[in-house]
């Protein structure tokens, strides 16, 4: 990708990471005129942004940066790339490589931020990208292409000065889907716009600028600093979010649908496509010959039907009245409503993020209350199988565009011992996420083309088994953790179990844990008044269907005694050799000081292998962990710990990490990492988002009120925390002679 991307402009030749000639040949004499050349004021800006009085960060500024030397400024790279009409054929395949799919991507022209002309181009650019993917999305719903995923249209940046448009396909004939695709954008271009396709497209781009002008009060420093390094580096826009809406409406009001045609027509004219095509082995994608073939054979034909739009997924249902409401002491102006269905709505108001309302909905159960295999087919596939799909009737693109419209996003999953939703939505799109979640409930679809694509990730989840260093060492600890209830934890379904799904099969195992409600917790957090979330949880919580209590059953096998240790041999051109390491430690129960201890240690343990792994060593590509709580099916603690890094240190590596750990149980933290810890925490603990909130009355299926993990609680927790505490945890938890040991080493 990086070859055809770059061919022909001022990047060619160059990578990220360097080659392994050019690393070889580096002096100092070389990193040291780098340095002096590019790292100098006359090339910097410096971007403070905090709770400081700006005369203060003035006189800090001049303090430290002051006295350096200007220099001189530094060139100005060359970043201009020419647009080419010639296309690019490649295949690029690779027995490290999962599946094969196909990318095709069309440059097009960079803008200059900051600037009346280059404001413009990117409107268009915009605005042409949503008409595309809505009508490639009609297309796709009626049959015209071939492909098995969704299509779409996506404008991306893949360096400074080289801007596509883009997007990546899957299907059983790579080639025929190829030659479908391309002969649908040339049926467009040949159609054009009209003035619906511009005010739907405009639609989308006015809200999602009302939503960030709404939101604009609670914008977070690292934001405004990020805001204004991209200022310095490429001329982004720092004026206020409303002049910005005013410009982009007058824009707007200007923009016919005649100028998207012709902008589009003039890509086509000036831009031929990149065609790359990627897989595991040369005989499972098309050749270069076959893509040629593909794309000039494509020809201008029928289009698709404009799907049409609605403006609610559904009727309110007749509201009912929670059998008990009240408020929820834990937090401040927290209340509940509890249904006769068993569904329990938890509203916490919150003004962290304005404008913005996330909810979270669980229930106890997963598919560790249903059938071995499961975890794939009910947890993945199904669960895949229906977001793909329309809702109640209503097609993919319908819902979709309803919730592109009103920044809404919902999700249905399916875990080990829970079942739910997670979402969040502007506050005025609040009432289609409750449509959308009531409906995934009451209405979900499994679409023939949704099954399709959710068969072919069945399938591809089976090569990734086989060739990627992150499954392979996942499913090798799957099996050494639960030896004797592998085909509960299994995250594979064999072929003949694929081949036996129906889309109605796959809709049965969705419903068997989301088409009713028994003990459901819905969380609502957000900026939003309480009596908006009643009257939604009355209407399209407290309607759900009620079903009959159930929860989850521990599969779990038992803790294997003992140093389990795996080899997993890589696959050819492979270089991710690594070490993981899994504990766990029952506990009684979580609660807030746990959760304040484990997040300690992991602070701590992560510090030294920073320090010790990947600074001392230097041959780790990455090095860090994990502390996590247990709270089903049985509470205890887990820890995971993971280092990649050259073949020849692997050892090495893995001595060091039980020398670390072996430290942490016999001597505890250090003074010094004591007290960056403590910092650490009371800074996290003082700044609170809604996931805070959302998690905290989510632990209320396995604690009382009075333990829940409020920011509050945790921040309070903290002062009470003791240097012993963690070590005690380190000694409960790091039993060196007792863990899962997982060294992906090469073939």
């Amino acid at each position: 990708f990086d070859q055809a991307y770059v061919e022909d402009t001022p990047y060619e030749g160059y990578f990220t990471i360097g080659t392994a000639e050019g690393i070889e040949s580096i002096t100092p004499e070389m990193l040291r005129d780098f340095y002096e050349t590019w790292y100098v004021p006359s090339n910097m800006a410096l971007i403070a942004v905090g709770d400081l009085a700006v005369e203060e960060l003035e006189a800090l500024t001049e303090e430290y940066f002051g006295p350096i030397p200007a220099g001189e400024a530094p060139p100005e790279p060359d970043k201009f790339s020419s647009i080419s009409d010639e296309p690019v054929y490649l295949v690029a395949t690779s027995p490290s490589w999962s599946y094969s799919y196909m990318s095709l991507d069309l440059k097009i022209p960079t803008w200059e931020g900051g600037t009346v002309d280059g404001e413009r181009a990117r409107l268009l650019e915009t605005l042409l990208a949503h008409m595309l993917d809505a009508r490639l999305k009609d297309a796709y719903e009626q049959g015209f292409l071939s492909q098995l995923d969704p299509a779409k249209w996506d404008p991306f940046n893949y360096t400074d000065g080289i801007r596509f448009y883009g997007t990546n396909l899957r299907a059983d004939d790579l080639a025929t889907a190829l030659g479908d695709y391309w002969s649908m954008v040339l049926s467009l271009e040949a159609e054009g716009f009209s003035d619906e396709d511009l005010r739907l497209a405009a639609d989308v781009v006015r809200s999602e600028l009302q939503f960030e002008l709404d939101s604009v009060g609670t914008t977070q420093d690292d934001e405004w600093a990020g805001l204004y390094a991209a200022h310095f580096l490429a001329g982004a826009d720092i004026g206020t979010v409303a002049d910005r809406l005013e410009r982009v409406e007058a824009l707007l009001t200007e923009i016919r649908p005649e100028d998207l045609t012709e902008y589009f027509r003039s890509l086509m004219s000036a831009a031929a496509p990149i065609v790359i095509a990627v897989g595991t082995d040369p005989s499972e994608v098309p050749t270069v010959e076959e893509m040629q073939a593909a794309v000039e054979g494509a020809a201008p034909g029928p289009v698709p039907r404009r799907t049409v739009q609605v403006s609610s997924l559904m009727e309110a249902p007749a509201p009912v009245d929670p059998i008990s409401e009240g408020p929820v002491e834990a937090f401040e102006d927290g209340y509940e409503w509890t249904f006769a269905n068993g569904a329990t709505v938890v509203f916490v108001p919150s003004d962290i993020a304005e404008a913005q309302v996330d909810m979270r909905a669980v229930s106890q159960g997963g598919w560790s209350a249903m059938e071995p295999g499961d975890r794939v087919l009910a947890g993945r596939l199904a669960v895949r199988a229906v977001s793909n799909s329309g809702l109640g009737g209503l097609g993919p693109s319908q819902v979709q565009r309803l919730l592109e419209e009103q920044n809404v996003g919902v999700a249905s999953f399916i875990g080990e011992t829970t079942e739910g939703f997670s979402g969040s939505a502007a506050a005025d799109g609040v009432e289609t996420m409750f449509q959308m979640l009531h409906l995934l409930v009451t209405a979900p679809q499994v679409d023939d083309q949704a099954f399709a694509e959710a068969f072919q990730l069945g399938e591809i989840l089976l090569q990734l088994a086989e060739s990627n260093p992150n499954w392979m060492t996942g499913i090798a600890a799957i099996e050494a953790r639960h030896p004797d209830s592998f085909e509960w934890f299994n995250p594979l379904a064999p072929p003949e179990v694929l081949a036996a799904l129906t889309p109605e099969s796959l809709l049965d195992r969705y419903l068997a844990r989301l088409g009713n409600v028994d003990d459901l917790l819905v969380a609502v957090v957000g900026d939003i008044d309480r009596d908006t979330v009643a009257a939604m949880a009355s209407e399209y919580i407290g309607t759900l269907p009620a079903g009959e209590a159930d929860t989850f059953v521990n599969r779990r096998s038992p803790e294997p005694g003992g140093v389990v240790r795996r080899e997993v041999v890589l696959p050819p051109d492979t270089q991710s050799t690594g070490v993981e390491v899994y504990f766990e430690a029952p506990r009684d129960r979580v609660d807030v000081a746990l959760d304040v201890t484990m997040a300690a240690l992991a602070t701590i343990l992560n510090a030294r292998l920073d320090a010790q792994i990947r600074e001392d060593i230097g041959a780790t590509y990455s090095a860090g962990s994990r502390v996590s709580p247990i709270l089903a099916p049985e509470p205890g603690v887990s820890a995971y710990i993971t280092a990649s890094g050259d073949p020849q240190y692997i050892e090495q590596i893995e001595v060091t990490i039980s020398e670390i750990l072996a430290d942490l149980v016999a001597n505890g933290p250090t003074l010094e990492e004591w007290a960056e810890a403590l910092a650490v925490l009371n800074a996290e603990y003082t700044h609170e988002g809604n996931s805070d909130h959302i998690n905290a009355v989510l632990r209320r299926a396995y604690a009382p009120d009075t333990e829940l993990p409020t920011t509050k609680r945790l921040f309070e927790e903290v002062a009470n925390l003791q240097i012993g505490d963690v070590q005690a945890l380190a000694a409960a938890l790091f039993d060196l002679d007792q863990r899962i040991e997982i060294i992906a080493v090469l073939g």
